[in-house]
């Protein structure tokens, strides 16, 4: 629906409603295949437990919301910490990202979303403190469970919070539901390499720059420790 409301202004959604500067709060790391309903519901979920003064004051950066989809050339820079994403996450009001997930942890098979993930942790882990002043981070984890073991019928939205120093908070919608273990058994167990991009181009970059340090677009390693450490 972002194309047809702007296709007048040709520019993001966020510039043709918003009224003034929206510093993120959180960066919304999800897969465009997530129904919309559920995406509201997820953060809903976690703007309740994360905010003081009422989910409402929460500002999040959603790419499909935030990036022009009429001009993507953004992108196309290959330094990936100029992209939109890292630029985002690294911005001084940005405390954390949070992680949309399906039942079958789809985003961690995107290699936009593997990027998020690596930049996350390193934010997390103070690692970044040439490009940010920040040394505190959050990842907060969202998954449905649904009624079914076919993935249908009702859907109850669940959460790891992140507690820091390795400690989780579970939250759900109702009590007696619980964050899936098979979500985070498949996040575990991801294959960062097999990472789909609609670009060659920006997978290399993405695998270089979390294997190397530095993005390139010259053929990433098949294999390197940091693979296996994000």
């Amino acid at each position: 629906f972002v194309l047809p409301l702007t296709e007048g202004n040709r520019c993001s959604y966020v510039e043709s409603i918003a009224t003034s500067k929206q510093p993120p709060m959180w960066m919304i790391s999800h897969w465009w295949g997530t129904p919309f309903s559920h995406t509201i519901r997820m953060l809903q979920l976690q703007a309740q437990s994360r905010s003081c003064q009422g989910a409402e004051d929460m500002i999040y950066w959603c790419c499909t919301m935030a990036n022009n989809q009429h001009d993507l050339t953004e992108l196309e820079d290959a330094d990936v910490l100029r992209s939109p994403f890292a630029r985002a996450m690294l911005s001084p009001s940005c405390v954390g990202t949070v992680l949309l997930c399906d039942t079958r942890v789809t985003p961690m098979s995107r290699v936009w979303c593997i990027f998020e993930a690596h930049i996350t942790q390193q934010l997390r882990h103070g690692l970044l403190l040439e490009k940010t002043e920040k040394r505190r981070y959050f990842l907060d984890v969202v998954a449905p469970v649904f009624q079914s073991k076919e993935g249908s019928g009702a859907v109850t939205m669940t959460m790891l919070q992140d507690a820091v120093w390795g400690c989780w908070n579970e939250i759900a919608e109702k009590g007696g539901v619980f964050f899936p273990l098979h979500v985070a058994r498949i996040g575990v167990k991801v294959d960062i390499k097999q990472g789909a991009a609609s670009y060659e181009n920006d997978r290399r970059s993405i695998l270089n720059y979390i294997a190397q340090g530095y993005a390139s677009r010259d053929p990433p390693p098949n294999e390197h420790p940091k693979y296996e450490e994000l």
